[in-house]
């Protein structure tokens, strides 16, 4: 995979655009527009998830891990950063709901991605959100064989937002979208690097009922219907503008 291909992947995951940029920042610095985990509880602030992560039963490198916290079978980006996996090894910060919409909270599921060998994979299991602390310890693995692993099929979109006059939204501006009366997927405006967007995982019916393949998406922002709608095609939308009325 290229690395032009790479980055236009991650950026639809997660929209981190510091990881494709030209500027010095780099792919695993935190997004600063967050906010920082000494001002919230223990039982609200980030989890670090550390562990050893093995591929086809082997450690292995990556440039690259992220994660996702699924919640009432909703599924949502919530990696603060975006660290490398160094002989199996390593740490990531997972967001909080009080940071972003559709991250952790007790009860909810953190989900572990990578890329490695040109592919795509997610963990073949998840780990619990803990109840109290901000640590959780999970060795995940992948599987050639199985390249989604646990997480259900869906669509991702990496969209930006605006008001009809063409001001974009900005970090803080909450993003649902909906097929029907379904609520089908959660995130938030969050800036990294040169983007200011929205990384959002529109789920189907495997994981709720409802969320329709092939049905029309309605996207509100902060409870307002907006104009913009997209299809349910488990496919990705690289560059979407979700624009208000």
């Amino acid at each position: 995979m290229t690395r032009a291909r790479m980055c236009a992947l991650i950026i639809v995951l997660v929209a981190v655009a510091a990881a494709c940029s030209s500027s010095d920042k780099s792919a695993s610095a935190p997004d600063t527009t967050m906010v920082p985990p000494t001002t919230l509880a223990p039982n609200q602030a980030r989890v670090a998830v550390s562990g050893t992560a093995t591929l086809d039963g082997a450690p292995f490198d990556a440039e690259f891990l992220g994660a996702v916290v699924r919640r009432n079978g909703l599924v949502t980006p919530c990696q603060y950063a975006l660290p490398p996996i160094n002989n199996g090894r390593f740490e990531i910060p997972v967001m909080a709901e009080v940071e972003a919409a559709g991250c952790g909270v007790p009860g909810a599921e953190i989900l572990l991605w990578t890329f490695a060998k040109q592919k795509q994979y997610f963990s073949s299991k998840a780990v619990a959100w803990p109840a109290d602390g901000r640590t959780a310890t999970f060795d995940p693995t992948f599987s050639s064989a199985k390249p989604n692993g646990d997480i259900d099929p869906r669509t991702e979109i990496a969209a930006e937002v605006f008001e009809n006059a063409g001001t974009q939204l900005g970090d803080g501006t909450r993003v649902e979208a909906y097929i029907g009366d379904t609520l089908c997927g959660v995130a938030t405006v969050r800036t990294s690097g040169d983007f200011t967007g929205v990384s959002l995982s529109v789920v189907g019916p495997d994981s709720i009922a409802g969320c329709t393949r092939n049905a029309t998406i309605h996207f509100r922002v902060d409870g307002r219907q907006a104009v913009t709608t997209a299809v349910n095609r488990f496919r990705a939308y690289r560059s979407l503008e979700i624009t208000m009325p």
